[in-house]
């Protein structure tokens, strides 16, 4: 691939970002808010400031004290509140989409260490197929998870990053140009080749390579190497063991309607995340957070030794789908069926939507002409009924048996398998695809042929296929030895018959459509 194939997406004030997306939705870009450190009872300094507030002149490191004193209502947040390193991972899920490799740390040429960042993301575009890779598309993915970024293409990764930071401030132009701060220097590298006038990446870029490690530290003639082109090695994120998305409001919602927004986002987040992975959802855990009140009558009803009822802290819903699917419109209607027949009996504080079974989505060959309006598959339409009715709904699966009759199995959906008794089964070991023609509609049980009986008897009617042979289940307590053969009748009906090698006698297990 010739030309920029490094993109790097910065998400300035990540940790403020987090906590403005978590309590307010797409709705806090107003929001003056200010993170503070706590030490003991007292809150410290200010650790970060959301865009509202320091377009009133409240910044990072000021006192809290004086921040209120600028602004009386400002929102104040304890930082260990904010969980910027999930958001940082729920972007490169998401990034997954734009290339192969997505990484936020980067192994410098040289002896030159890692690089780790904490509020970008780099893409590896190299190997890009039938998708947009631009500057547009990277950030309208990232603000489709409820985040502002910038981002910039370059030619290596440390080149896409300082462009990305001068993006951030508004600036653009070649590398070369930009201030060096933007070359994410070593806080003494950097006051080092201040002293000595280096103000840009190109006066940098300039100086010897032979003495940079030797006076400015191996960190920063890494840097210098790799800012020349030295392509350093990206270190892919790691696939989380769960999915989750978490919100948490002001006051107590209640309702499904106003429910319905949060939930929206947060599915919607999840399923951009699993398409950038090429994963789909098989189950998904709901909790909702519910208010508590203070029981007035529990001190009275505990006197006369009656237990009071307090509501519930928490309240679960969960989403079972027979199929793995991306289809966050599906999910969300099977979510408000679930909160229309399982409302929660409190006001809601908080939620967390956490994907439990995640599995990669199987490619399939797309049709010549294709349906305007697809139908919904059968097991979208058990997960649908199993939210209305519960887990009672099963539907039939394929399951590994060379014995026809036994090669099919009844379940709820996402759940375990269960055969025609309702009995629990497993699919049975070292089973392989079957050879010979399979009827459209197989009995349950096969019928026999009385009028065609005797053994060694050719097949009834006239033979088009056969015979095939299946001997299997000799391990278990119904093993079967039989020849199979599809035949046809004078209207040129099709059906398909077997001899019982062991009786000799004739049954037909199916016909043809």
């Amino acid at each position: 691939m010739s030309g920029p194939r490094f993109a790097c997406v910065l998400l300035p004030r990540l940790a403020v970002q987090t906590v403005l997306r978590e309590r307010y939705g797409d709705g806090g870009a107003d929001v003056p808010l200010g993170l503070f450190r706590r030490a003991g009872e007292q809150r410290r300094g200010l650790t970060g400031a959301s865009a509202a507030a320091e377009g009133l002149g409240i910044r990072a490191g000021m006192t809290v004290s004086a921040a209120e004193g600028i602004y009386p209502d400002l929102v104040l947040v304890d930082d260990t509140e904010a969980q910027p390193g999930d958001a940082l991972l729920a972007v490169a899920d998401a990034l997954h989409a734009f290339g192969p490799i997505v990484a936020t740390e980067l192994e410098l040429p040289g002896d030159g260490g890692r690089q780790v960042l904490s509020e970008a993301v780099w893409v590896d575009t190299a190997r890009v197929h039938g998708v947009e890779v631009s500057v547009s598309a990277l950030v309208g993915c990232v603000r489709a998870l409820g985040l502002q970024a910038v981002a910039a293409i370059a030619t290596t990764p440390s080149a896409a990053l300082a462009l990305a930071h001068a993006a951030a401030r508004g600036a653009s132009g070649p590398v070369e140009r930009l201030p060096l701060r933007d070359a994410q220097l070593p806080p003494r590298a950097y006051e080092a080749l201040h002293v000595v006038g280096i103000r840009t990446i190109g006066a940098f870029l300039a100086l010897s390579p032979s003495g940079i490690d030797r006076r400015f530290g191996p960190v920063a003639g890494a840097l210098h190497r790799a800012l020349r082109g030295a392509e350093g090695v990206l270190v892919p994120t790691t696939v989380p063991q769960t999915f989750a998305e978490r919100f948490a409001f002001e006051s107590a919602i209640e309702g499904r309607e106003p429910l319905g927004f949060p939930l929206k986002a947060g599915v919607d987040r999840l399923m951009r995340r699993l398409v950038g992975r090429g994963l789909g959802m098989r189950a998904m855990l709901v909790e909702l957070e519910l208010e508590t009140f203070g029981d007035p009558e529990g001190a009275f009803l505990d006197a006369l030794g009656m237990p009071a009822q307090a509501p519930p802290r928490r309240h679960t819903l969960d989403v079972s789908m027979g199929l793995t699917t991306q289809d966050g419109a599906l999910v969300r209607s099977l979510l408000d069926e679930q909160l229309a027949r399982y409302p929660p009996p409190a006001g809601v504080l908080g939620l967390t939507l956490t994907i439990i079974d995640a599995a990669p989505i199987a490619p399939c060959q797309l049709d010549l002409f294709a349906e305007p309006e697809p139908r919904e598959s059968i097991a979208a339409t058990a997960a649908r009924l199993a939210s209305l009715l519960g887990d009672d709904v099963l539907h039939p699966v394929l399951v590994e048996d060379f014995r026809p009759e036994r090669a099919w199995t009844l379940r709820p959906p996402g759940g375990g398998s269960l055969d025609a008794s309702g009995r629990g089964v497993g699919p049975s070991s070292g089973a392989r695809a079957p050879l010979g023609p399979r009827p459209t509609r197989l009995y349950r049980e096969p019928k026999a042929l009385e009028a065609h009986m005797a053994s060694g008897d050719a097949p009834p009617g006239g033979a088009l296929s056969g015979p095939e042979r299946l001997v299997t289940g000799w391990w278990d307590e119904t093993p079967a030895a039989r020849e199979y053969w599809v035949v046809a009748d004078r209207w040129g009906r099709r059906a398909w018959v077997f001899r019982d090698l062991g009786t000799g006698r004739w049954y037909q297990h199916g016909v043809f459509d």
